[in-house]
């Protein structure tokens, strides 16, 4: 399992807005967690993205740097969600079978 690899794909199939592929990545007892929502479950956090991009005319995702250690990593990236540039740190944790078990997102200014 490549952390950085599927820590990339997972931003990547963010900014695409693929549920499908999202959905692909999460385990079933994911938990996300940021500075609007905290959500356990699969269906839970798949909601959120819906909601997400309900209110989300345009989604840009930059990746400045990430950071991996074991099955964590830490991923530094600018993101401009309808014209506003905003920088976010994503703590994301995978399991041994390389879905995802923890999104934790940090909103800088």
């Amino acid at each position: 399992m490549n952390v950085k690899i599927l820590s990339k794909q997972y931003l990547e199939l963010f900014e695409k807005r693929d549920t499908t592929g999202l959905r692909e990545m999460l385990s079933e007892n994911v938990r996300l967690r940021d500075w609007d929502f905290n959500e356990h479950g699969i269906n839970n956090v798949m909601s959120i993205f819906d909601k997400i991009y309900t209110v989300v005319e345009t989604l840009e995702v930059h990746i400045v740097d990430v950071f991996c250690e074991g099955n964590k990593s830490s991923i530094e990236s600018e993101i401009t969600i309808n014209g506003k540039k905003i920088l976010v740190v994503d703590l994301l944790e995978f399991n041994d079978d390389g879905l995802l078990e923890e999104i934790r997102a940090f909103k800088g200014n």
